[in-house]
């Protein structure tokens, strides 16, 4: 932050160095906060029932298109993860897979390496159980047969 000598505010822009710092600092939290999710809340004793585990309300994936598309594209990534954090535990793995399946369009440049692991660790996480969902993540899709005619 600097002061600007004409109206004596202070100049809250970042540079691109802290800005980049601040993304990966947010990018690494939300990792962190993805891999928390995955642990049991509680340990269970010998002979004690597991209790169902709740479906997720699913969240709006139009509400990151808009928190991201809005956004100034320096921002972006900070908002990107910012939503994830906060409606993120409320998606099912249909939500997960819609909000990876644009997110390079929605992000735009501002997307990242990072943002794509916070995504799709998320998505192996929910599907680990569909091998078939977990073999879409990573490959192409065979090409469609020739035309006979």
């Amino acid at each position: 932050m600097t002061m600007n000598s004409r109206s004596g505010a202070l100049d809250q822009t970042l540079p691109p160095g802290r800005l980049a710092t601040l993304a990966l600092v947010l990018s690494l939290l939300l990792s962190l906060m993805l891999g928390l999710m995955s642990l049991p809340s509680y340990a269970q004793l010998p002979g004690q029932e597991a209790e169902p585990a709740a479906e997720p309300v699913n969240c709006a994936v139009s509400g990151f298109r808009a928190a991201v598309t809005d956004a100034p594209e320096p921002l972006r990534a900070a908002k990107a993860l910012e939503w994830l954090s906060a409606e993120g535990p409320r998606c099912s793995l249909d939500r997960w897979i819609l909000i990876r399946n644009n997110r390079n369009q929605w992000m735009g440049s501002a997307d990242s390496a990072q943002l794509a692991a916070a995504i799709d660790s998320r998505v192996e996480e929910l599907a680990r159980d569909d091998s078939a969902v977990i073999r879409n993540l990573f490959t192409s899709p065979p090409p469609p047969a020739p035309k006979k005619e």
